[in-house]
Order: structure tokens, then C-alpha cells, then sequence
């Protein structure tokens, strides 16, 4: 008799890798979306954070048709008819009160899905066209370049999930940044091949610090050239000094020395852009 039940106990075990396997901690009231509830201007929204859980749990199959309904008399039926049940629930728990009246007689989680897809599921061709039009309007001004990176990007990644489609990121990101990165801007769309506009913002973001660095530098050597009548008596405005078998005044001297020091940090700059990939 403890045999029997035993036996039977180890048919009815379901794999935890097995789409039928529930958790102790599953209920039908489960909101897997947080704010996403599901209302009729975010649907695109909702459906990414609903499959991303259903995956998590294994159930995808119940929504996307690949786990159909068992015939009667099937062994797995109750298990199928159980898990249906529950993502039921986890579908209708995540809605507004409107729409999850309106789903309430769906018999299947997938006929739940269809119904929904096909009333909300609208050409995005106005909505791209929208974000489209917003990202030509966006320039870095007075944002930091991490900060107009990440604008960028959001807007990306929405019109991503609404049409799958190339969106010519790169030229977005290129058009919006400020003149000064003019140079570095040419230089990658001469690049072959045109790197990905991830490299991009790796490649101006380095130009923006070197170029951080060498301002640092003249800012220091400007101050430290005007500076130079201050500290010594002898170079007066309208002292010459001998340079060699040529003689030169002090405020030409002075223009001089800052013309050859900016040569040198730009030459720095071109060095380094070699140096560092």
C-alpha cells in the first residue's frame, strides 16, 4: 500500500524545469508590471514587461500559442488547465479595472493575448514618426555629453520596441552635439568602417577630456607668461631682450612663448587620439 502511494507520488511530481512546474509562493494576483497597468496608451510597454516575466516563469508558451490546450483524457491536462488558470491571473491582475472586465470570459491565456494584441497592438507608424521628429529637435546645449547620451538613448530604445527597424542612432547622436566637436565629428564619419554609436560616444567623450586637459594647461601657461613683467623688474613693456643674434620685445616675446605652447598641447592632442583607440 506505501508502494503504491510512493509510486503514484513520483508520477505526479512535476520537474522544476518543466513549464507546468508551479512555486509554493505562485497566486493568480501576482503583478509582475508594477505601474505598468495596463490602460490603452501603453500597451507596448506593458506587453514587454509581462513577456520578460513570463519567461522568468516559464509560462511564455501559454500566451505565444507553442503550449496549446491538452486534449481531454491527456495525463498533463489538470497540470496545463492549473497553469492556464494562473496566467489568467497574472494577465487580468496587471490590467485597469475597464479593460480586465472586458477580458473576464476569455476561456485561455492565449485567447486572452490575441484579444488584447489585436485591439492594441495599432500601426506604430505615427507614434516612430513622433520620436523620429522629437530626436531632431534635441541638441546637447548646455547638457553634459553623458546627459545628452542618455536623452538620446531613451528615445532610441522606445522607437526600438515600437519598429524594429534601423533608426540611424549614430547620425542622431552626431547632429546634436555642440560645434566644438566638430573635428572629432568628421573624423568619425570618415572612420571605416563608421563605428557603432556606442564607440562613438566612447571616442567623444575621450576628445572631451583630453581637450579638458589641454585648456587646463593654457589656462596655466596664459597666467604664468603675463605673469612673468610681474615677478621680475627687468622685463618692463618697453625693455627689448636678445634671443639669440635677434631681439625682441617683451609683450611680442610674451605672444611668442603662448603661440608655441598652444602648438605643443595640439600636437599632444593629435598624438594621443593615435595612441589611445
Amino acid at each position: 500500500m506505501a508502494g503504491d502511494e510512493a509510486e503514484t507520488s513520483a508520477k505526479n511530481t512535476i520537474d522544476i524545469n518543466s513549464p507546468y512546474y508551479l512555486t509554493p509562493s505562485d497566486h493568480p494576483g501576482q503583478n509582475f508590471v508594477g505601474e505598468y497597468l495596463l490602460h490603452d496608451g501603453n500597451y507596448t510597454d506593458w506587453k514587454n514587461e509581462i513577456m520578460n516575466a513570463l519567461f522568468a516563469k516559464n509560462k511564455i508558451g501559454f500566451v505565444d500559442g507553442t503550449i496549446p490546450k491538452l486534449a481531454e483524457g491527456s495525463t498533463k491536462l489538470n497540470n496545463w488547465q492549473r497553469c492556464n488558470a494562473m496566467v489568467r491571473g497574472w494577465l487580468t491582475s496587471t490590467m485597469t479595472k475597464e479593460i480586465r472586465s472586458s477580458v473576464k470570459y476569455g476561456t485561455t491565456a492565449r485567447d486572452i493575448w490575441v484579444d488584447l494584441d489585436e485591439r492594441f497592438n495599432k500601426d506604430n507608424a505615427p507614434r516612430v514618426y513622433e520620436l523620429r521628429r522629437k530626436i531632431t529637435t534635441i541638441h546637447q546645449d548646455n547638457m553634459s555629453l553623458s546627459a545628452y547620451y542618455t536623452k538620446m538613448r531613451g528615445i532610441w530604445d522606445e522607437i526600438q520596441s515600437v519598429s524594429p527597424l534601423p533608426t540611424y542612432r549614430l547620425y542622431d547622436f552626431l547632429m546634436g552635439l555642440n560645434e566644438e566637436f566638430n573635428v572629432v565629428r568628421t573624423q568619425i564619419l570618415s572612420s571605416d568602417p563608421i563605428p557603432s554609436v556606442g564607440a562613438s560616444f566612447h571616442i567623444v567623450s575621450q576628445d572631451e577630456h583630453q581637450r579638458s586637459f589641454g585648456n587646463s594647461r593654457m589656462h596655466n601657461t596664459d597666467a604664468a607668461a603675463f605673469q612673468v613683467s610681474g615677478r621680475n623688474p627687468r622685463m618692463t613693456e618697453d625693455r627689448t631682450i636678445r634671443i639669440g643674434v635677434k631681439e625682441m620685445s617683451v609683450p611680442k616675446l610674451k605672444k611668442k612663448i603662448v603661440l608655441i605652447v598652444k602648438r605643443m598641447d595640439t600636437l599632444l592632442m593629435v598624438v594621443l587620439n593615435h595612441l589611445i583607440p
